[in-house]
């Protein structure tokens, strides 16, 4: 019989929970600088980050051949998660409104009816997503953590949200996916859940509205306010 559960949220990590959209550019300006090409703006590096490396590459790097894009792809993979596996800082506000999410969850772990459970869903490497969450976020308490696997599809396809939401016996109306990205709206379209786009990562408020999430928030605060909201309500 499945248990029934008031919401799942599904957040993702880098520009969401990690404040370091401006470590992901730092880091491929320094490798391209290091072979000679020309450095970007963070804007420019911003819009083509979250489909892998070699997508990153390969967009800002277009006319060169293969094989040098895919030697840089593995330098940028080698090198994030060098830096990723020391400590990352959250964005203001974020830990105390996970905090608070933990206690929630907490408290209905051990009954029958669990209100509400969290999850993380990234498209970092899964041996490194869960680095960062051991190191990060290992005062919350998420139930699934997800990151990329060689056997599932990444955002924006659904594999991933509709994997979590098997493991939480989630319906896609309890589900809600989190996110600052448009893989990460994307994503939660294809699976049939509400979206959560947040302005304060890589993709800013005119990129992510275009993808017509169901809300968007610009703060922490504004985000704990609309989920609080969600949660009394359901």
């Amino acid at each position: 019989m499945r248990l029934k559960i008031q919401m799942l949220l599904v957040f993702d990590v880098d520009g969401t929970l990690i404040n370091n959209v401006h470590v992901f550019v730092s880091c491929i300006n320094g490798i391209l600088g290091r072979h000679g090409y020309p450095s970007f703006s963070q804007e420019h590096i911003t819009s083509v980050i979250g489909w892998g490396c070699e997508h990153t590459i390969k967009a800002l790097l277009p006319d060169v051949d293969e094989s040098t894009q895919l030697q840089l792809a593995r330098e940028y993979r080698e090198e994030i998660k060098t830096i990723q596996s020391e400590p990352q800082e959250l964005f203001n506000g974020a830990f105390d409104v996970m905090m608070r999410l933990t206690k929630i969850a907490q408290r209905t772990r051990d009954s029958s009816c669990q209100a509400l459970k969290l999850a993380i869903l990234s498209n970092k490497e899964h041996d490194a997503t869960l680095i960062v969450a051991n190191k990060a976020f290992s005062a919350f308490s998420f139930d699934v953590i997800l990151g990329a696997e060689k056997s599932r599809r990444s955002k924006p396809h659904p594999d991933g949200l509709l994997d979590i939401m098997q493991r939480c016996c989630a319906t896609p109306e309890d589900t809600l996916m989190i996110g600052d990205m448009t893989v990460d709206i994307q994503a939660g379209v294809a699976a049939g859940v509400r979206t959560i786009a947040c302005t304060w990562g890589f993709h800013g408020t005119d990129i992510l509205a275009a993808e017509n999430p169901t809300y968007l928030v610009s703060s922490w605060q504004e985000l704990e306010e609309l989920l609080l909201r969600l949660i009394n309500n359901s």
